[in-house]
C-alpha cells in the first residue's frame, strides 16, 4: 500500500455518527459499536461496526479478519517494504521488467486509467520527485533546481511499460508510489472484507480516508461535511448525505453547527485533496504536498480543495489528487465529463473561499447560507 507520507489531506466529516449509531444499535444486534484501531502503512486505521449478521462475537472477529487483510496488502503493494511488488519495480528500474501479481497489476492499471482522465494530472511515477521535497519528513524545502529538472526528466507516466504480466520503468533513475489511490484501495479492501464476513453497517477510517456503508441507524444515508479548507477553526463548506459509501478525511462530529452545507449521496465514495494541512512556508509561498508532474513543483492550479464523488474510494481517490493540479475550471470539466462521479471544487480569491458543484450533484448538496 502507499505510505500515508504522499497522501494527500482532505476534509471531509461523518455528522451525529455516533449519537445516532449508539441510540440504533439498541434496535440492532449490537448493544453498542464494535470498535478497533491499528497502524498500517503510516496510517492510523479506525474499524467501527454498528450491524452484523452474527452479533459483537460475528462483529469482532470480522474486524480482526479485516485488519489482517489490510496488512497483508501492505507488505504485497507499499514501495516501503524491499520484498513488495513496487518496491521490486522500483530496484529494477532502467534495467529489466519485474512480474507483478494481478493485485499490483491492477493498481498500475488504475493509476494509468486515472492519469488519462485527469489529463496528466494524476501521476504515479514521481517517487524521486517527492522525496526530494521531502513531504513527510522534517526536512522539507525547495529543492535546487538543477536535481529537480534532473529527477523531472526521468519521472512520469511515460517511464511506465506493461507487459505480459509484468511492469518496466524505462529509466534507472525512475521510481513508482501509488500514492493518492492507497488509501482509497485499502478502504474498498476493508469494506468487501467486513460485508464477506456479515458486516451490515460499518465504518472505516484510514487516516482521513473514510467509507460508511451498509444503511445509516436512523436515515437512508450517512450524512458528510466538507470543510471550508481556510478555516482555521475547521467550519465546514457543505455536508454529504452518504449512503453505503467511502469517504475521505472522514471524523465524528455530533452538531451541525459550522456548516455550509450537505450533500446528500447513495452507494458512492467521497476523496478530497487539498493544499492546507500538509504543507510548508519557504520564503513567504506555500508549498502544498501534492506534486506536479508537468513542473516537478506542489500543485500551484488555483484550486485549494477538490472533492470527488465516484462509485468506488479508489476512483475517487485518484481523481481528486489528480484533478487538484488542473486550472479549476478544468477540473469541473472533467469531472462534468465522466459518467458518474461528481465534485466540488473550491477556489479562493481576496481571502473569500468559493466552491463550484457539479451539476448532478447541485441537487444532493445543501450549501449552509
Amino acid at each position: 500500500m502507499i505510505a500515508s507520507t504522499q497522501r494527500r489531506h482532505v476534509a471531509l466529516v461523518i455528522l451525529s455518527v455516533l449519537l445516532a449509531c449508539l441510540s440504533a444499535c439498541r434496535r440492532s444486534r449490537l448493544a453498542s459499536p464494535v470498535i478497533a484501531e491499528a497502524f498500517l502503512v503510516d496510517t492510523h486505521v479506525k474499524i467501527s461496526v454498528f450491524d452484523a449478521d452474527s452479533g459483537e462475537t460475528g462483529a469482532r472477529a470480522a474486524v480482526q479478519k479485516c485488519i489482517r487483510e489490510m496488512r497483508a496488502a501492505e507488505g504485497r503493494t507499499t514501495a516501503h517494504v524491499d520484498t513488495s511488488d513496487i518496491a521490486r519495480v522500483n530496484a529494477a528500474a532502467g534495467r529489466r521488467p519485474v512480474a507483478v501479481g494481478p493485485e499490483t497489476r491492477g493498481l498500475i492499471e488504475k493509476a494509468v486509467e486515472a492519469s488519462r482522465l485527469t489529463r496528466g494530472g494524476y501521476d504515479a511515477v514521481l517517487g524521486g520527485l517527492k522525496i526530494l521535497w521531502g513531504f513527510g519528513t522534517d526536512r522539507t524545502a525547495v529543492p535546487d533546481k538543477a536535481e529537480l529538472n534532473r529527477r523531472l526528466r526521468v519521472s512520469g507516466m511515460r517511464q511506465l511499460e506493461l507487459g505480459d504480466g509484468t511492469v518496466f520503468l524505462k529509466n534507472s533513475g525512475a521510481s513508482m508510489d501509488l500514492g493518492g489511490l492507497g488509501e482509497g484501495y485499502l478502504i474498498d479492501l476493508a469494506v468487501r472484507s467486513l460485508r464477506g464476513s456479515g458486516v451490515r453497517s460499518g465504518i472505516v477510517e484510514a487516516t482521513g480516508d473514510l467509507a460508511a456503508f451498509g444503511r445509516h441507524p436512523e436515515r437512508p444515508y450517512w450524512r458528510i461535511g466538507v470543510k471550508n479548507p481556510r478555516d482555521p477553526e475547521g467550519r465546514l463548506m457543505g455536508v454529504i448525505r452518504l449512503g453505503g459509501e467511502a469517504v475521505s478525511e472522514g471524523r465524528f462530529v455530533t452538531t451541525l453547527q459550522r456548516l455550509f452545507g450537505v450533500i446528500r449521496l447513495k452507494d458512492e465514495a467521497v476523496a478530497t485533496s487539498g493544499d492546507y494541512e500538509r504543507v510548508f512556508i519557504e520564503n513567504g509561498k506555500r508549498y502544498c504536498h501534492i506534486i506536479d508532474p508537468r513542473t516537478g513543483f506542489p500543485a500551484a492550479s488555483g484550486c485549494i480543495s477538490v472533492t470527488v464523488v465516484a462509485p468506488a474510494a479508489l476512483d475517487a481517490d485518484a481523481l481528486a489528487t489528480g484533478l487538484f493540479t488542473l486550472h479549476p475550471d478544468t477540473a469541473l470539466a472533467v469531472i462534468e465529463s465522466l459518467p458518474h462521479v461528481e465534485g466540488i471544487v473550491m477556489t479562493e480569491a481576496d481571502g473569500v473561499v468559493r466552491q463550484k458543484v457539479s451539476s448532478g450533484l447541485k441537487n444532493r448538496y445543501d450549501a449552509a447560507e
